[in-house]
């Protein structure tokens, strides 16, 4: 391949690799600032807010790459994978316990995110466990932690109709 056209090819994987990268900042963003932030705020100062949170999290992504790199690895995809379960197996139980429950408030998903990350701490550095089940664990462990935290815990649960798989109309 002619050097021009190799660098093109190149240049070409990391336009596609920073549109990804930036599109995921931008919907963290975007999430954070609309179901976390949004009330009593204009959408001016909303603005702001996001592009610091963008900000924030760009520095937090290349600190974590560049420790990721530095890490004595022999698979970087493995490293990788372990700790993006240690977050989205958090965030994989949420969701289940969301949508599947109908007796879940915010201390019992707040419980689930707890215990699932003392869990996932000891799995992670502690055990010998494979990386791919890292996430998994923390899914079934946010659950089943929240479930059970339901069933113990009193909490006024907020009107779920249309929300949760047990309230969907199923015609």
């Amino acid at each position: 391949m002619p050097a021009g056209l190799a660098g093109l090819v190149i240049a070409g994987v990391f336009a596609a690799a920073m549109s990804s990268l930036d599109s995921s900042m931008h919907s963290i963003a975007t999430a954070f600032t609309t179901d976390f932030l949004s009330k009593d705020r204009d959408s001016k100062s909303l603005l702001k807010l996001a592009k610091r949170i963008t900000l924030i999290l760009g520095v937090l992504g290349t600190v974590s790459a560049i420790y990721i790199a530095s890490q004595d690895s022999k698979n970087l995809w493995d490293t990788l994978m372990g700790y993006v379960g240690l977050i989205l197996g958090t965030l994989g139980g949420l969701f289940t316990l969301a949508i599947f429950t109908n007796r879940t408030a915010s201390v019992h998903a707040w419980t689930g995110v707890i215990v699932a990350a003392a869990v996932l701490y000891y799995v992670k550095f502690h055990t010998d466990a494979h990386t791919l089940t890292i996430g998994a664990v923390g899914t079934l462990t946010c659950f089943l932690s929240g479930w059970i935290a339901s069933l113990i815990i009193p909490a006024k649960i907020k009107n779920l109709d249309g929300l949760t798989w047990t309230k969907l109309n199923h015609n």
